[in-house]
């Protein structure tokens, strides 16, 4: 029983410059995450934060496994900038909903 991954959403985040992300909200993500390790180290943590482009390394650097994109970043732009050991998931642009089945 319990879950099988853990998803840490703040959604207010990407509204930060880089230095405030520092300074006001890393700090207590990283509070979080490593509280949900302590108690579930075998349990993945997820992070996502609209409007995160940039910030995407320093929410790899937060302890996360795995970093959840919003549509302004490729997956291989993310690879690029985070490296191979974080998961990578996201990167759906939602205007692809007002597409045709077809292509959805």
């Amino acid at each position: 029983s319990g879950a099988q991954v853990i998803q840490v959403f703040d959604s207010w985040a990407g509204s930060l410059a880089p230095d405030d992300y520092d300074i006001f909200a890393q700090p207590y993500q990283k509070m979080v995450v490593d509280a949900i390790k302590k108690k579930n180290p075998e349990t993945p943590v997820i992070i996502y934060i609209a409007k995160s482009g940039a910030l995407i390394e320093k929410m790899a650097d937060t302890g996360v496994d795995i970093v959840s994109l919003d549509w302004t970043v490729s997956i291989d732009d993310a690879r690029k900038r985070i490296g191979r050991d974080i998961g990578l998931q996201g990167n759906l642009d939602p205007a692809v909903l007002y597409a045709p089945q077809h292509i959805i």
